[in-house]
């Protein structure tokens, strides 16, 4: 394994990273109409196992892509990365199937992922940022994670405000992925030619 991207690994991340985050975002936007369609009744006082299943399906959408990634980038800085989130994910997973027994439990659950994802997204595209195009925006991508995880851990109201949270975070992660793959796919390297990167 090598801690550095060479041209060819290089090459592979900008053509294959554009598609994964666009199925990516896919992905997140059936998962936010299945939440937005189970949204409880205002009166419903705890989650119900079915709403438990399906906040707990949000994590496993973060570990395909991670899976999808480790076969792209071999090098050894990413692979620990993303074998960390891999692991944040799974934990968080059990964390919400377990005791996610509470709304303040299940937003503190996705809260505390958030920042975890959020901040080691941040590490990886950073690293990625001078060699593959688009990778700033998952810079700012990862910073909101963190900073909206971190209001999430001390939060506590109802089911609705609930689902209401979860689903806004969820499509800012959209829109950062969606205006990331745009931008690498429309300024793919062969049409930049002494056009500087972002």
């Amino acid at each position: 394994m090598t801690t550095t991207l060479d041209p060819i690994r290089m090459q592979r991340l900008a053509v294959v990273l554009p598609t994964l985050y666009a199925i990516r975002s896919a992905a997140t936007l059936v998962w936010i109409a299945a939440l937005l369609v189970a949204r409880p009744p205002a009166t419903t006082t705890t989650p119900t196992l079915w709403l438990q299943l399906l906040v707990a399906a949000y994590p496993a959408i973060d570990i395909a892509a991670c899976c999808v990634d480790l076969r792209i980038d071999t090098s050894t800085p990413s692979r620990s990365a993303h074998w960390a989130e891999i692991t944040a994910g799974v934990a968080t997973t059990v964390w919400l199937l377990t005791t996610g027994h509470t709304w303040h439990s299940l937003v503190a659950a996705v809260g505390s992922w958030a920042v975890a994802t959020g901040a080691i997204q941040l590490g990886v595209a950073l690293r990625r940022s001078r060699q593959v195009r688009g990778q700033w925006f998952m810079v700012v991508s990862g910073v909101g994670s963190v900073a909206a995880g971190a209001t999430f851990i001390g939060w506590d109201g109802g089911g609705r405000a609930f689902t209401g949270l979860i689903t806004q975070y969820a499509a800012g992660g959209i829109l950062w992925y969606l205006v990331a793959t745009t931008w690498a796919t429309l300024l793919r390297p062969s049409r930049l030619k002494g056009v500087a990167q972002l």
